[in-house]
């Protein structure tokens, strides 16, 4: 599914081979591949979440409005075990903080108004340990939903019932522990009733999206492939001029060190060796 748009003929046969009986997918959470995570250990074996949360910049420890406000708006039941509460002009709420501010803006903000991760889940010392997530049932039965939306293997009409179990496989992960999917949620928010497939495609892609939280790279570079949940970049320009970036430049270790390789690279990039080239499979 990485390479559909790069190279959408060997993304859908070896799609189908996956999909095929010859194959054996992930069947569910007792599959997922995890690595096991330990609060009372050094930061390097804690959860990404909590180490950030711990030893990471204090500015980086709110949750952005980007999520907060998907899940606020979907009445998401996640929402409560993923993020604190706030008082804002006396009400409780749940308030994320703006993406790429500038300084000004970070020098007004007041912080006690914004939302960080919940302390009483994955997020704190006290709480459960929660494995770092290779791989879940739940990537793969979004996958399976795309696959069945392009007609890819299965009858376009199973892309609903791949995607709802998709759903339902990361509700019923740790810290949420949610056995079912809520029929309000379903009805209101899942539902694939009377909408275009580029609508369901929106619903899959957000759905994993919001399930990949911390696991950041895997997130950014679905959402580079599929390009939903549609983001607006913040209004510090930085310097990509106020684009969303595409990759990671490399560093000057490369450059000092490896040169030659670096610069054949650096050639085959129509930005060149900035935020805004695009690695070769992002063709989206």
């Amino acid at each position: 599914m990485r390479i559909r748009y790069a190279n959408t003929q060997l993304a859908e046969k070896t799609v189908k081979e996956a999909m095929s009986s010859s194959y054996g997918l992930l069947a569910s959470n007792k599959d997922n591949a995890t690595i096991p995570t330990y609060n009372d250990a050094q930061a390097e074996n804690q959860n990404p979440i909590l180490r950030q949360s711990i030893t990471g910049s204090s500015d980086l420890r709110y949750l952005a409005n980007t999520l907060i406000d998907r899940l606020k708006e979907d009445n998401d039941p996640r929402l409560p075990l993923l993020a604190e509460p706030v008082i804002v002009n006396g009400v409780s709420t749940y308030q994320g903080i703006g993406v790429a501010l500038t300084d000004d803006e970070l020098s007004q903000l007041i912080r006690s108004n914004y939302s960080t991760p919940n302390k009483g889940t994955w997020f704190g010392l006290n709480s459960d340990p929660i494995p770092s997530y290779a791989m879940t049932f739940s990537d793969i039965s979004f996958y399976k939903a795309e696959a069945a939306l392009l007609g890819w293997r299965a009858d376009p009409a199973q892309a609903e019932v791949y995607f709802l179990e998709g759903v339902e496989a990361a509700l019923a992960l740790p810290p949420y522990n949610l056995n079912q999917i809520p029929e309000s949620y379903k009805s209101e928010v899942l539902s694939f009733a009377n909408i275009s497939d580029d609508k369901k495609m929106e619903k899959i892609a957000t759905q994993k999206w919001i399930h990949l939280f911390g696991r950041n790279m895997e997130a950014f570079a679905e959402w580079r492939r599929i390009v939903y949940p549609k983001l607006s970049p913040g209004p510090n320009a930085g310097s990509t001029s106020g684009k969303i970036p595409r990759r990671g430049i490399y560093s000057s270790e490369e450059v000092e060190l490896n040169n030659a390789n670096y610069k054949e690279a650096v050639d085959r990039m129509t930005n060149g060796d900035s935020f805004l080239s695009r690695v070769w499979w992002d063709k989206n």
